[in-house]
């Protein structure tokens, strides 16, 4: 009986020493200042929440913003770059839909004057900081071509 008392003792430690160390929020936690507590310490210092309560992350030239839709339950995210003046929209609209045949996941497409790269994520279950970053580095390298085949072809 008393070894029972303390297996059950453990297991109660070990299950509160997880849930305090947890990185996971529930879809009712989501907020630009709780997703900030789950980026990796490289992605928290070079970010910031702005007036609107969206999280920028800036990282090699790249600025990505997220943004949430809690109507939705979507994560929002967006990088931006300034159209080059002397490309036509039919000549921008032809190489992004270039792009967006080639590549999954994220939609690029022309706003006014800028170009962006966006990518939505569901978080009705919930957010995980592992997912999160892994996400993030994703669309940061997925940027960054984004970026080298906007240059190549003059559009930026």
């Amino acid at each position: 009986m008393n070894r029972k008392r303390i297996a059950l003792f453990f297991v109660l430690i070990l299950l509160i020493t997880y849930s305090a160390f947890s990185k996971d929020l529930a879809a009712s936690q989501i907020s630009g200042k709780s997703l900030r507590e789950l980026l990796s310490q490289e992605y928290y210092k070079d970010s910031s929440i702005d007036e609107d309560g969206d999280l920028l992350i800036k990282t090699g030239g790249v600025n990505l913003y997220l943004r949430i839709d809690a109507e939705r339950f979507l994560l929002k995210f967006t990088t931006s770059w300034e159209k080059n003046d002397s490309i036509s929209d039919a000549g921008l609209n032809k190489i992004l839909c270039n792009w967006n045949t080639e590549k999954i996941f994220a939609n690029a497409y022309s706003y006014n004057k800028s170009i962006r790269l966006q990518y939505y994520m569901c978080f009705d279950g919930g957010v995980n900081s592992e997912n999160l970053n892994s996400t993030l580095e994703w669309l940061f390298s997925l940027a960054d071509s984004f970026w080298d085949f906007l240059e190549e072809e003059d559009a930026i």
